[in-house]
């Protein structure tokens, strides 16, 4: 069986804001784990929070680990900064 994350693929962030993703894991158990491609750009929380730091484009990775009864699941988000 496959996890599933529900998330939006494209958000919006003012820079200096934060914003939340408000992914939710709709089929399997465990934790989501959160990733960004530039730090530089913008940061993500362990609970999913964005904090935009500078102008630019980045990809969030929403991830989870495989379980027993479940494989891996993975979802990328654009996040663009102005």
């Amino acid at each position: 069986k496959a996890q599933k994350i529900k998330a939006k693929s494209r958000i919006r962030i003012r820079k200096g804001r934060s914003k939340s993703l408000r992914a939710k894991r709709i089929k399997g158990k465990g934790k989501l784990l959160y990733k960004t491609s530039n730090g530089k750009i913008a940061a993500v929380s362990a609970k999913g929070v964005v904090k935009a730091k500078k102008k630019g484009t980045v990809k969030i990775t929403i991830y989870t680990l495989p379980t027993v009864k479940y494989k891996s699941a993975k979802k990328v988000v654009t996040v663009k900064v102005h």
